[in-house]
C-alpha cells in the first residue's frame, strides 16, 4: 500500500469515528459486556444488567447486540417481531423499544429470523460501523454492548470506533476460565481500555426446598481470579431457572421478578458498576 493510499484509508477510519462518536455524544457512558468463551450466560447478564439500570435506578438505557453470527437479545425480550423505525431519507434508525426507558437495537434486524449472515473480517467490520454510524440513541445515561464470545471482529471493531468507559467480563466457577479470563484482560490492555470488573455468572443455586446454597459448576473462584490480576469483583451472580423461563417469555428477568433474591445480586452489580461510572465523571 502506498503511502498515499495508507493516508486515504486513516482518513476514512476517522471520518466514520467522528460520525459515530456524534450518534452517541448524548448517552453518557459506554459499557462492554464481554466473555472470552461461550457459555456463559454473557446475553442473559447483559440484558439483566440493562433492565436493571432501568428497574432500580430509572436510568435511560440503550443495549446494543453487536453479536454477527447469533444476535439473540431480541429473541430474549419479546422483540423478535418489533422492526426499528428506519428514515432512509436521513439514513437513520431508531431503535426498538422495550419499554420507556429501555432502547434495543440488534444485528438480528438485519437479516431474515432464520437466515444466518455469513460475512468475513473487513465485510463484517463494516457491517458493524454501519449500524454504529445509522442508529440514533437520543439521550442515553448508559449503553450496554453485548458481543460473542471472544476477542475478534465485533469487540474488536467497537472498541477501536467507540469511546467506551470499560469492559465488564464475565465468567464462571470453572477452573478453565481462569486462562479465558487473562486473555481478556490481556485484549483489554493491548487496546488500553479501563476494565470495570469481572462478574461470575451461574455461581452458585438455592435449592427450592430447603434455600441451602449449592454451587453446581463447582467452588466459586471469581473474585479470587479478579484479586490476582487486580481488577474490581463486581458480584457472583445465581444459576437461576426462572432467567431461562423469562427469556423463553421474551421478558427481562428482572422486571418479572423483581423483588426476588436473584434480582437484588443484579441491583448490587448495577450499583458497583454504577460507582465506577460516576467516580469517572
Amino acid at each position: 500500500m502506498s503511502e498515499e493510499s495508507g493516508e486515504h484509508v486513516e482518513s476514512a477510519f476517522e471520518k466514520v469515528k467522528v460520525e459515530i462518536e456524534n450518534r452517541l455524544k448524548f448517552v453518557n457512558h459506554k459499557v462492554a459486556i464481554l466473555s472470552n468463551k461461550g457459555g456463559v450466560g454473557k446475553t442473559t447478564v447483559a440484558v439483566n444488567l440493562a433492565a436493571a439500570f432501568v428497574a432500580f435506578y430509572g436510568m435511560d438505557v440503550a443495549l446494543l447486540d453487536v453479536d454477527v453470527h447469533g444476535p439473540n437479545v431480541p429473541k430474549a425480550l419479546g422483540l423478535s417481531n418489533v422492526i426499528p423505525r428506519v428514515d432512509e431519507e436521513k439514513n437513520v434508525v431508531y431503535p426498538a423499544i422495550v419499554m420507556p426507558r429501555l432502547a434495543v437495537m440488534s444485528m438480528y434486524y438485519m437479516a431474515k429470523d432464520d437466515d444466518p449472515i455469513v460475512l468475513r473480517g473487513p465485510l463484517k467490520t463494516s457491517y458493524i460501523s454501519s449500524v454504529l454510524q445509522a442508529t440514533d440513541w437520543g439521550r442515553r445515561d448508559v449503553l450496554i454492548a453485548d458481543f460473542p464470545p471472544g476477542t475478534g471482529d465485533e469487540i474488536l471493531t467497537f472498541l477501536q470506533e467507540v469511546p467506551v468507559d470499560g469492559i465488564v467480563i464475565v465468567t464462571a466457577p470453572d477452573p478453565l476460565s481462569e486462562l479465558d479470563v487473562k486473555k481478556a484482560i490481556n485484549f483489554s490492555k493491548m487496546l488500553e481500555v479501563e476494565i470495570l470488573g469481572i462478574i461470575e455468572n451461574m455461581s452458585y443455586m438455592r435449592c427450592p426446598h430447603c434455600e441451602e446454597l449449592i454451587e453446581p459448576f463447582g467452588e466459586s473462584i471469581g473474585e479470587e481470579m479478579a484479586n490476582k490480576v487486580d481488577v474490581p469483583f463486581l458480584g457472583r451472580l445465581p444459576f437461576d431457572p426462572n432467567i431461562s423461563r423469562s427469556v423463553r417469555e421474551g421478558k427481562p428477568f428482572i422486571l418479572n421478578y423483581l423483588d426476588s433474591p436473584t434480582a437484588k445480586e443484579f441491583e448490587k452489580v448495577t450499583k458497583k458498576i454504577l460507582a465506577i461510572l460516576t467516580a469517572k465523571e
